[in-house]
């Protein structure tokens, strides 16, 4: 196998209007983008990851960071072996500088074969600005072919900014941080994004194939 590509998620309350597999759903699609334009292989996802953040609301499932680290060490070293370049689409912020660390002391042993595609990390890059079940995570899952549970209303609670320092219930009675404005969803436009997150890992995947430069 060349290219394995690992869908990393979680499993967590994305407010009213949306399922607890938000990030699941997004995870598997770009995974889905990036195999078909680099003929790839995805996996399994991993569903579980850190979502302490939420755990004051219901149907979180959260993973201590030391655990979910060393699983997910597990599994991409295990992949390493097999394949020739192992891809981590990761699309929960709250896992993100635990997958990268992983990814990072594995490389150091397999020689620059494992490459992380994050998808907040690649989002922020691109100027735009996310919350959680905001406005710009429903599009991206509806992009991804999710539906809502219900019909959306307009709220706006919490300030993303203290993602990842405040649980999320100190900030929100809904769940939702920032603002969810249903008539501001573009799903063609949501699409586009994750169709260029794609391309984006494309090019470093290719760069990761190329010949490698150090000369014995």
């Amino acid at each position: 196998m060349d290219t394995c590509i690992l869908p990393v998620a979680s499993y967590e309350q994305h407010g009213p209007y949306l399922p607890s597999d938000v990030d699941l759903v997004i995870a598997t699609d770009l995974a889905r983008r990036i195999a078909e334009k680099s003929s790839g292989i995805v996996l399994p996802p991993i569903p579980y990851s850190c979502s302490d953040e939420h755990s004051d609301f219901p149907l979180t499932v959260s993973i201590g960071y030391r655990t979910f680290s060393t699983y997910l060490e597990e599994v991409v070293h295990s992949l390493a072996r097999q394949c020739g370049y192992v891809v981590v689409v990761n699309a929960h912020g709250g896992a993100a500088e635990f997958v990268q660390g992983v990814a990072r002391t594995l490389n150091y042993r397999y020689g620059g074969r494992i490459l992380v595609v994050d998808l907040w990390r690649r989002i922020a890059a691109m100027g735009l600005k996310g919350g959680h079940a905001d406005t710009l995570e429903t599009c991206l899952y509806m992009a991804a072919g999710g539906k809502p549970t219900s019909n959306m209303e307009h709220i706006c609670e919490g300030d993303p900014v203290m993602l990842g320092f405040k649980r999320t219930a100190e900030m929100s009675r809904t769940g939702i941080v920032g603002c969810l404005d249903p008539d501001s969803i573009d799903v063609d436009m949501c699409s586009g994004l994750l169709d260029d997150i794609a391309s984006y890992a494309v090019s470093l995947i290719n760069n990761m194939r190329g010949p490698n430069t150090l000369k014995s």
